[in-house]
């Protein structure tokens, strides 16, 4: 279909298996991931934005083969504008790595 991007990785848990991969925001931003006792990614990306739409399925599958060694968060822009301001984000998608509440990379 014209207009949908189609990523070129089959899912690995089936379509009834609920993903690892977590939408955060401002209010749970510091517990899942600022108190987070191992690394966490985070995605921060905009639901408009057609390069996060397109690594969505990629997300969804690292989130699920990390699973237990790093948890693999996502910030929407619209929801926490304030979280981008805070970690100088100005495009989508951002990748930053956190580790002991400090982002690393």
């Amino acid at each position: 279909m014209p207009g949908i991007a189609v990523s070129p990785f089959r899912p690995v848990a089936s379509p009834t298996t609920v993903s690892p991969l977590r939408m955060v925001n401002t209010a749970t931003f510091e517990k899942e991931v600022l108190q987070a006792t191992g690394p966490v990614a985070v995605e921060f990306m905009n639901f408009g934005c057609p390069h996060c739409r397109a690594i969505e399925g990629n997300m969804r599958e690292a989130a699920t083969r990390l699973q237990g060694r790093v948890k693999v968060v996502q910030v929407e822009s619209n929801q926490s504008p304030d979280l981008f301001t805070k970690y100088g984000v100005q495009a989508t998608p951002t990748f930053i790595m956190f580790q002991n509440g400090r982002p690393v990379g």
